[in-house]
């Protein structure tokens, strides 16, 4: 699809959901850059595989192997990279390259890696059982439902609401898949693809690892990363089809773009508050962290108070120590 002033419009949807404060997380905890990269590295393997199969791409070799080198610097980011191998794999296929070298290559340093990755792993003992969606799938079901929901909202009968919706779409978008392929139009499209498969696989493995925590868990917003993707794709997916052929897809588009635009308010005001208070949690973090360092007990304005309890969660080598507040012209000593 080509864009101009008229098709601009139609991507603000995906300038949105991939500056979308639904995860909060992954934008203010430093450490998340892990599953950036992940996903910053997996989207560039699959443009980079993408343009193998274009004729005017002269150096084919290069592009090659600039995609196993950003596939195995995002595997070894986090254990969610490792599905770019399988990923890789069926995007070379759906995308019909002859080059059997190719294949064989890309099949066995995936292997390679997949080993490595695993080698002497031990599952951490507060994780529960990655065998909790064989005890009780029930759970899992909808663990998983909640989780691909979260993406666009933060509350559980909203989230599964939404994953039901979402998961009937791809279905559409699996039997259309089909008709893309007897039409040779899935060549286009493979990059796309290739994210819907990349970030299914990525909720399903977080599924089976993480449903054992319970439904809740599944709303946190630093794994929204691996599956706002996915709605990204299947959007721009629909776009296309509904281009190429109207009548098909209109009402599953339609539906996908009333679920982003209803995500946009829970999105924008859940984000803020929560970055307002963990503004709050890092400024009383960082007086903590310093109050030692200073000589003379500090006198603090209003907005810096800060109460008992928290003192006791955070430091709890400082439950003895003195500390002068300034509340409304009245010192107050914590001891």
């Amino acid at each position: 699809m080509h864009f101009n002033n008229k098709t601009l419009i139609i991507a603000l949807p995906v300038f949105y959901m991939m500056l979308s404060l639904r995860q909060y997380e992954n934008i203010l905890w430093r450490f998340q850059i892990t599953f950036v990269m992940v996903l910053a590295l997996s989207l560039l393997t699959f443009l980079l595989i993408y343009l193998l199969t274009k004729k005017e791409v002269i150096h084919k070799n290069i592009y090659f192997l600039m995609a196993l080198i950003t596939a195995t610097v995002s595997s070894f980011s986090s254990a969610m990279g490792l599905f770019v191998w399988p990923t890789g794999y069926l995007q070379l296929k759906l995308s019909a390259i002859k080059n059997k070298t190719i294949y064989r290559i890309w099949t066995i340093v995936g292997i390679i890696e997949w080993c490595f990755y695993f080698y002497g792993y031990k599952k951490p003992s507060h994780h529960p059982s990655i065998l909790t969606f064989i005890h009780n799938p029930i759970l899992s079901i909808k663990y998983f439902l909640v989780y691909i929901g979260s993406s666009l909202f933060g509350d559980k009968f909203t989230s599964f609401s939404a994953g039901l919706i979402i998961i009937f779409s791809i279905l559409i978008w699996l039997a259309r898949l089909v008709f893309m392929y007897k039409n040779q139009r899935l060549n286009n499209n493979s990059f796309w693809v290739s994210i819907l498969i990349f970030s299914f696989l990525t909720a399903i493995s977080i599924t089976i690892g993480r449903s054992g925590f319970g439904v809740p868990e599944a709303l946190s917003s630093r794994y929204t990363i691996f599956f706002i993707p996915m709605i990204v794709a299947l959007y721009i997916y629909l776009i296309d089809l509904f281009l190429y052929n109207k009548h098909n897809v209109t009402l599953i588009l339609g539906v996908v773009i009333v679920l982003i635009i209803l995500s946009i308010p829970y999105s924008c005001i859940a984000g803020y508050v929560v970055g307002s208070h963990i503004k709050v949690y890092r400024e009383r973090v960082a007086f903590l962290d310093n109050y030692k360092k200073i000589k003379d007990l500090p006198v603090l304005h209003k907005q810096t108070l800060f109460y008992i309890d928290y003192i006791n969660d955070i430091k709890p080598d400082l439950q003895n120590n003195p500390i002068l507040l300034n509340t409304n012209n009245k010192f107050i000593i914590i001891k």
